[in-house]
């Protein structure tokens, strides 16, 4: 029996003028199936990275068959050369335009595809006509090139597309009987309108999509599903008949479509706080069944989504707590991720299974998993307080293992517990004798003992002779932190038991201010001689002044409007990254197409900012009460208003409070928990505006609250109210280059939101 062809093998390079002279010759290409054999060798060579551009001119020749397999072969040689070859590739345009007028739908949609993807300078002559009549071609195949031909035009000659009537077209093309169709055209839109913020859409395009949603595949489902996450209902019934539309898709096969249905609900209710929480509880059986239904791959997505979840309401998924524990055939990405789930789910009713669990899993042969399994239990004894006594068991039994990075990850959660609960000391510490002699530990693990030891150095017998043996390896020692921390216990020790610590802290002080590689370390020991030198009781004051009980933990803003911003962009790449879009993606806009000057966060309003000598464009779009048979070009573009000629933009209609009763324990108070729904940056007009701006935002009704300057920064903190509804405000003015970047949190409703932010931007613009 024969042996298929091998063609991916390593060929000479010299074959390739073997097969142009095949080529070539028109005795040895009447057979086509050795002429389909050699352009597969053709293709074969491409994909080993063979650089067969010299045939290019005998490939466009070979395009002119009836043989459609072959002709996908040359057109996806054509379409990989056609740049390097510009000058040749010309030659090819007028088979792919024949082609766009062949008899096949196949090869007309082949050729359409093909003729797109030359990325030519100047095509848009040979291109303009065929995506047109491909637009209206009775194939699906072909008007889904052709729709998919026009985003491509766009990327090369954005001028051209928008210059024309094809974004009218495709608007009109969204009642295609095809769904493939539609869902190609939703992209497309989205890709040539991406400045203005995508499609523009309204209740009946909304209600038309959602209606013939069951005609779509799983992907055209995810980008209807996309498109409606981004729509806002005109009221409460609306609302609740889009959700009841898609309560079957939670249930759906594909992960994707759950994913898209769950943002749906998400973004429905995120104004609506008892709703918001039921919706969490109706989200958990079909994102537990995605976790656990899946591979590898899918279960790591959906649990980064939880873990999104968890943050944003907590207590939703606590009583499923056993879907998370690890299984031995997890990977490591998967372990870390479900403990530091499980961490969270803990209450005052699961903590002792959870703790447990946590055990197990120190011993793992993974070291990461070990430690990760320490810190959690440490943090677990952080926020729950009923689960010190058992958190400290565990944490105790963890020393007797005798495993070096085990002993110093629970000296570090120890220290930790010690610092949230000093009255444990007592029960903790003498516990701790034998274990703080091993100095082996890693720096933070040092750290942790020294920090024990100069803590409560009273209560450990031999506490100086401990740091002793530091003390004399300082000048080894490569720890910045260990230095540090060794200077300020050994100053706490000083005044609890001077007679042994006194040559040894002198000792001590004298190599850290010696060394001069090591700036930080020197000036802390600076910072303790002169003390010494000024006054005992003075220095005594300063290093042993009374403790202050330590929280669970520190309330970052900054880590609460970082999850705020990946909770707004739900069912992407965010909570995978743990970063908003803005990190990792960077809109490039097409050639000759001006950048705007405000910048949005993604998923946010994007707006132009007018320039000088701008005719201003505004754009309001409202649902409306047409019949069904209206054409969706217009149902979409009945309310556009365009003003020919410069008109002043009037603010939208808003009545903010002229004395808002927020005082600064409020502003504080609501700060953190209040979400975050718009930053955007501006380059204000000149210098002499930054002087104007609490003043022009107080005649607005938009009061600062504080204000101050910061090295080459100013920030500024404003607040309005209307109704009841707070409008909080963080600003910041580069100095230098006149850029005022601002936050705007708010608990109002989302009319009220977009009215404020337009309000805003207005008054903002007439500095």
């Amino acid at each position: 029996m024969s042996q298929p062809p091998q063609f991916f093998v390593d060929h000479k390079r010299g074959e390739v003028n073997e097969i142009k002279a095949i080529l070539r010759n028109p005795k040895a290409i009447k057979d086509p199936a050795k002429k389909r054999e050699v352009i597969k060798k053709v293709i074969a060579y491409m994909t080993l990275g063979i650089d067969v551009s010299r045939i290019f001119g005998e490939m466009i020749m070979a395009a002119n068959t009836k043989d459609l397999v072959q002709k996908k072969m040359v057109y996806h040689y054509l379409c990989s050369y056609a740049a390097q070859k510009s000058d040749m590739a010309i030659l090819a345009i007028n088979t792919l335009q024949n082609d766009c007028r062949d008899e096949d739908p196949m090869t007309r949609g082949l050729a359409l595809r093909s003729l797109c993807s030359l990325r030519l300078p100047n095509m848009t002559e040979y291109v303009m006509l065929p995506i047109r009549k491909g637009l209206n071609d009775p194939s699906p195949y072909v008007r889904a090139n052709a729709v998919t031909g026009v985003a491509k035009l766009f990327r090369t000659c954005p001028e051209s597309v928008k210059g024309s009537d094809l974004v009218d077209i495709l608007y009109n093309m969204l009642k295609d009987k095809d769904s493939m169709v539609i869902t190609d055209v939703i992209n497309a839109l989205n890709e040539v309108l991406v400045a203005e913020g995508g499609m523009v859409f309204n209740t009946q395009i909304v209600t038309y999509l959602l209606n013939r949603l069951r005609d779509f595949n799983e992907w055209g489902q995810c980008t209807v599903l996309d498109l409606v996450a981004k729509y806002t209902p005109t009221s409460d019934k609306e609302m609740f008949d889009i959700m009841n539309l898609l309560e079957d898709r939670l249930k759906h096969s594909n992960s994707a479509v759950v994913m898209g249905t769950t943002k749906v609900f998400l973004n429905f209710t995120r104004n609506m706080p008892s709703l918001h929480k039921e919706v969490f509880k109706r989200l958990r059986p079909p994102m537990l069944t995605l976790m656990g239904s899946g591979g590898v791959e899918l279960a790591y997505c959906v649990l980064s989504h939880i873990q999104v979840l968890v943050n944003r309401e907590p207590g939703i998924f606590d009583e499923e707590y056993k879907h998370f524990y690890v299984k031995f055939n997890d990977p490591l990405c998967l372990k870390k991720l479900k403990l530091d789930v499980l961490s969270s789910l803990a209450n005052g009713k699961n903590f002792a299974d959870i703790l447990n669990e946590l055990a197990e899993y120190v011993t793992d042969v993974n070291m990461e998993i070990a430690r990760a399994s320490i810190r959690n239990v440490g943090k677990i004894s952080l926020r729950i307080p009923a689960a010190v006594d058992e958190a400290i068991e565990h944490l105790l039994g963890f020393l007797d293992l005798n495993i070096e990075y085990v002993s110093g990850e629970s000296i570090v959660a120890l220290r930790d517990l010690l610092r949230r609960y000093p009255e444990r000391s007592e029960e903790v510490v003498p516990n701790l004798s034998n274990f703080l002699k091993g100095v082996d530990y890693e720096a933070e693990g040092k750290s942790a003992v020294v920090w024990i030891i100069g803590e409560y150095g009273e209560i450990i017998d031999d506490a100086p002779y401990l740091l002793e043996g530091m003390i004399d390896a300082f000048d080894e020692e490569p720890s910045h932190a260990v230095r540090q921390q060794l200077l300020t216990a050994s100053m706490k020790l000083f005044f609890k038991r001077a007679p042994e610590m006194h040559k040894m802290l002198g000792r001590l002080l004298k190599k850290a201010i010696d060394d001069t590689s090591k700036v930080d370390v020197r000036d802390r020991a600076l910072l303790f001689y002169r003390l010494l030198q000024l006054d005992l009781n003075e220095a005594q004051n300063v290093v042993t002044c009374p403790k202050i009980t330590v929280g669970q933990g520190f309330v970052d803003a900054e880590a609460l409007e970082l999850q705020d911003k990946i909770f707004l962009e739900f069912n992407s790449l965010c909570p995978v990254y743990e970063k908003p879009s803005s990190k990792f993606v960077k809109y490039v806009p097409p050639e000759d197409e001006p950048a705007p000057v405000l910048q949005a966060e993604a998923g946010d309003e994007k707006q132009d900012a007018p320039q000088e000598g701008d005719e201003p464009v505004e754009r309001t779009y409202q649902p409306t009460d047409q019949p069904a048979e209206r054409d969706f070009l217009d149902l979409a573009m009945q309310n556009v208003t365009i003003h020919t000629e410069p008109a002043a933009v009037s603010p939208p209609a808003i009545a903010l409070d002229a004395q808002p009763t927020i005082d600064p324990p409020k502003f504080q108070q609501n700060w953190p928990i209040m979400p975050l729904v718009q930053e955007f940056s501006l380059r204000l007009a000149n210098a002499a505006a930054q002087a104007h701006i609490e003043q022009t935002l107080a005649q607005k009704f938009i009061h600062c609250m504080a204000s101050g300057t910061q090295g080459s920064l100013m920030k500024f903190y404003f607040y309005a109210t209307t109704n009841g509804q707070m409008f909080l405000l963080e600003a910041v003015l580069d100095l230098p280059t006149n850029v005022f970047t601002v936050k705007v949190k708010s608990n109002a409703t989302q009319d009220s939101i977009t009215a404020f932010l337009q309000y805003l931007r207005a008054a903002l613009e007439s500095l």
